[in-house]
């Protein structure tokens, strides 16, 4: 098969889903450990609705990670006790900002002896509650959560490896 070259200002752009599972994992487990620091308890049995926000690049609709994101948090609520609202009538809406939800990935080497990857998924999550009272929004609370989730793999002399090494903060 032929390689194309770029024909005047074309430029390839990767596909947008071709996440690595390490990188997958490491977001899951941060967004886990964040929204598990949050208190729902005094949701059960009450109706919610949910609102997400990302600061992530989008072509249209949501992105990958709100609906990611919005997922988790129904799942956390559902957990509670609580009901997802499917009429615009909800008795609490929570507001769930995500500052960030991905990922850093920091390579070092010192060619030949020693190689190591480390993959530190993010987040870092600002939810407010509102108990929702006709066309008013009264401020129930606010919450400020962050987790940290790591992968690190290590290769000595290229050949031996990997040393695998997960820890979360």
């Amino acid at each position: 098969m032929q390689k194309r070259e770029p024909v005047g200002n074309e430029k390839y752009v990767g596909p947008t889903s071709g996440r690595s599972s390490e990188v997958q994992s490491a977001v899951a487990t941060a967004l886990k450990n964040a929204l598990s620091r949050t208190s729902w308890e005094d949701l059960d049995g009450r109706l919610v609705k949910i609102e997400v926000a990302t600061l992530t690049e989008r072509t249209s609709g949501r992105s990958t990670e709100e609906a990611y994101l919005e997922t988790a948090v129904k799942t956390r609520v559902l957990t509670a006790g609580a009901r997802i609202a499917s009429t615009d009538k909800p008795e609490i809406e929570i507001h769930v900002l995500a500052c960030a939800l991905g990922v850093t990935r920091t390579r070092r080497d010192f060619v030949p002896f020693y190689y190591s990857e480390l993959v530190e998924g993010v987040a870092d999550l600002h939810i407010t509650a509102f108990r929702v009272k006709g066309d008013t929004r009264v401020h129930i609370r606010s919450q400020e959560v962050s987790s940290r989730s790591y992968r690190r793999k290590t290769y000595i002399f290229y050949m031996i490896g990997p040393i695998n090494k997960e820890w979360k903060e």
